[in-house]
Formats: structure tokens, C-alpha cells, sequence
């Protein structure tokens, strides 16, 4: 069976339409496990998000910023916002996406004094804690809309819709407490920018990268290459190709047979005794140091 994945245009916009144009409301559980590598790869939408972590434990991105969800709490995700989703263990993760429209018809008093404010604001998202008392009555009406939507009744769209005005309510009197881009200072169109050239190194870090080729990968310049990354990942782009490079490597060290040397240019490195200071420099020891210490078969094998 073929693994989920989250399907995007190429400014990472994702092109599934949830719901209907009568009724702009979509309902799924997901278990993040099951995507490739655990990841609910990096996309943004026109839609609000709420999801909540049913089961085990979720790595949340939002932008350039990432932390852990624990079981019972949750995240709000504003339209426009990019996000992903990881978990290396079974991670079982109801959400739900709905249009501004389900809120209130633009034009309107209620969407001017309440939507257009979070629409307007950069704010970027809220993790729910069930600790935090509005946030668990929002976190509780949560469950009540997957409840709902399990149920799969008509009538269960009004009662849908209510709730989701009585979570708006209380967002609303409480969005003084959300993160806003403009705080971080790094726009959704970077954010983009900077997750397209992250997925051209992921995919081709073990060949020759230059920062012309990772530009290109955005389609801007070298020098807004260089701004994206000083300003989302607090590097250079050849600084995270080699990071790349060297956690690759540490990973072929502890689970592979492979030489060590074999391993370098496997990963990208063309000059062995580059990659042996490099590897030093961020783990503390030699690749050899590293794979003698893990001990049995991996310790026997051949080494800078």
C-alpha cells in the first residue's frame, strides 16, 4: 500500500480541496507514521487548522520554528501559515480545516471584527494546552467536532458550525496571545523560498551543490539564498548541505557495514580528510571513534 503524502504545487501550496463549496469543512485523522519518514511534509493552505495529538507525541514546524506536541494538546494553524507534521513513533492526529466562510460571509460586521483581524494580524499559530483552562474548552469542542464528523449525520453540519463559532469566540478573545510572522520577521514568501532549496538539499546532498544550484532551486538570487538562510535557519546554505552531509554519514556508520571512506563520498564529501575534521568538529570524535564505540560487528569495519 502506497504511503500518504501531502500533495503541493510548487510554492508548497497544497492542491487538495477540503470540503465542498456549500459546506468548506474537512475532517481526518492521520497516524504521521505512516507518511514517508514520518513526515507530514512542509505545505500551507488557504484554510484555518486545528489538530490535536490523539496518541504519542508530534515534532510541529511552523516557518523556521519547531517543538513538540505532547498527547492531549494541540495547534492552531492560520490560513497561509506553511507547517509540517513528524513523528517516529505512532502519532494518531484528528484534525480538522475549514474556510473563513464558515465563521461568517466576508462583508459582514462579524467577519470584519473577528476573521479579518487574524487574516490581517501575520499571527501564525497557538499550541492548545490542556493545562491552559480556554485552551482545554477549546481542545474539548475539538473532540466534540471529531465526534460529530465520526458520526457522519446531516444534522450534525449546524451543530459543526456552532462549535466552530464557540472556538472562534474564544480565539478571538485571546489572540493577544498568538505568534505573529512579523515578530520572527521572516514572511511567508521566504518561508517557501526557504523550503524549497531545504527539499533540493534533501534530495541531492550527496552530489555537487553549489549556492548558485540551491538558488536556482528557489528561483532568486544568490544573495537571497543566503538571506533566507541567515534569517530561517541561522546558517549559510553550505553550512546546512554539510550538516546534511554529516548526519547521513552518522547514520551509515551506526546501521551499515560500509567503510568509512565509501561512506564519505557516498554522502557528498570528496576529500576524506575534510570529512574527518567535519565529523570531529560536530559529534566530538572521528568517524572510526564513532563506529568503534557502537561496539560488535560495526566496530570491525574500516575507518579513517
Amino acid at each position: 500500500m502506497p504511503k500518504p503524502k501531502i500533495l503541493t504545487d510548487r510554492n508548497l501550496r497544497e492542491v487538495v480541496s477540503h470540503g465542498t463549496a456549500r459546506f468548506p469543512f474537512g475532517y481526518y485523522i492521520e497516524d504521521i507514521q505512516q507518511f514517508e519518514n514520518g513526515l507530514v511534509s512542509s505545505h500551507w493552505h488557504k484554510e484555518f487548522e486545528f489538530a490535536t495529538v490523539r496518541q504519542g507525541q508530534a515534532q510541529i514546524s511552523i516557518g523556521t520554528m519547531t517543538f513538540p506536541v505532547q498527547q492531549g494538546d494541540g495547534i492552531f494553524v492560520n490560513t497561509g501559515v506553511m507547517h509540517a507534521f513528524q513523528s517516529q513513533e505512532t502519532t494518531i492526529l484528528p484534525n480538522i480545516l475549514f474556510d473563513a466562510r464558515m465563521i461568517a460571509p466576508e462583508q459582514t460586521d462579524i467577519y470584519e471584527h473577528f476573521v479579518a483581524p487574524f487574516l490581517q494580524s501575520g499571527i501564525s499559530h497557538l499550541v492548545l494546552h490542556r493545562s491552559v483552562p480556554w485552551q482545554a474548552q477549546v481542545l474539548d469542542m475539538l473532540e466534540e467536532i471529531y465526534f460529530l464528523c465520526d458520526r457522519e449525520e446531516k444534522r450534525n453540519e449546524l451543530e459543526i458550525h456552532i462549535r466552530i463559532c464557540q472556538i472562534w469566540m474564544l480565539l478571538a478573545e485571546h489572540r493577544a496571545e498568538m505568534i505573529s510572522d512579523r515578530q520572527t520577521g521572516f514572511t511567508m514568501q521566504a518561508q517557501v523560498r526557504l523550503q524549497q532549496m531545504v527539499q533540493f538539499i534533501d534530495r541531492e546532498y550527496a552530489g555537487s551543490i553549489t549556492l548558485q544550484g540551491i538558488a536556482d532551486a528557489a528561483c532568486i538570487s544568490k544573495s537571497e539564498a543566503l538571506r533566507c538562510f541567515r534569517v530561517g535557519m541561522h546558517c549559510a546554505p553550505i553550512q546546512y548541505v554539510v550538516a546534511v552531509r554529516l548526519e547521513r554519514a552518522r547514520s551509515l556508520l551506526l546501521t551499515t557495514l560500509e567503510p568509512v571512506t565509501e561512506i564519505a563520498f557516498q554522502v557528498g564529501f570528496d576529500n576524506c580528510s575534510y570529512f574527518d575534521r567535519a565529523f570531529k568538529k560536530k559529534y566530538g570524535m572521528t568517524p572510526g571513534q564513532m563506529r568503534r564505540q557502537t561496539g560488535g560487528a560495526y566496530g570491525t569495519a574500516n575507518s579513517l
